[in-house]
């Protein structure tokens, strides 16, 4: 199984005047189109228990995507505000607090012997405690299963460059994989 462990978050989505919710995260994203392709997947990050939850949970299920590691919570989801300015989509993100960002390396039980390899990434790897918390499962496993690292950097979501290019710098060398896109580099 490969195990995706990242974000997943609601995008607010501009739409005829109003905003529509629609699950995302760039983590997220690749463990249902994962399970779509037939792969056996697993998610891992924690999900809330408010209505949102259950919008995320959802297309996982549907793509038969095993979400058995993911802890529920009561703290909410995190939510992106998307804003359009010529075609390109901008975000704001609300996330202090929430369910994801607040994951703790306790959060996390052992991971099942059908794990295969670690794929993480996106802003999860940003902010603490749930950075460090990923850091510490792909330190914990990446001399006994592959690990592929997506940045997909959001520069307006980080707060401390050094702090975050020391975490990418100590996680490249534990990658496998390394997805990098031009806006990235």
């Amino acid at each position: 199984m490969i195990l995706c462990a990242g974000e997943s978050l609601i995008d607010m989505v501009p739409s005829d005047g109003t905003f529509r919710p629609l699950a995302g995260g760039a983590v997220y994203n690749t463990a249902i189109a994962l399970g779509r392709l037939g792969q056996d997947t697993g998610y891992l990050w924690p999900i809330s228990r408010d209505p949102f939850g259950d919008q995320i949970l959802r297309p996982l299920a549907e793509a038969g995507v095993n979400t058995d590691l993911c802890p529920r919570t009561d703290r909410l989801t995190t939510l992106a505000l998307v804003t359009l300015t010529n075609g390109e989509a901008r975000y704001s993100f609300y996330d202090e607090g929430s369910a994801g960002r607040m994951l703790l390396p306790e959060d996390i039980g052992p991971l099942p012997d059908t794990v295969t390899a670690l794929f993480a990434g996106g802003i999860s790897l940003v902010p603490d405690p749930c950075g460090g918390t990923i850091e510490a499962l792909i330190a914990q496993h990446h001399d006994r299963l592959p690990v592929m690292i997506d940045p997909n950097i959001r520069p307006f979501f980080i707060t401390d460059a050094g702090a975050y290019r020391a975490r990418l710098a100590r996680l490249m060398p534990m990658a496998d994989i390394v997805k990098l896109s031009a806006d990235d580099l």
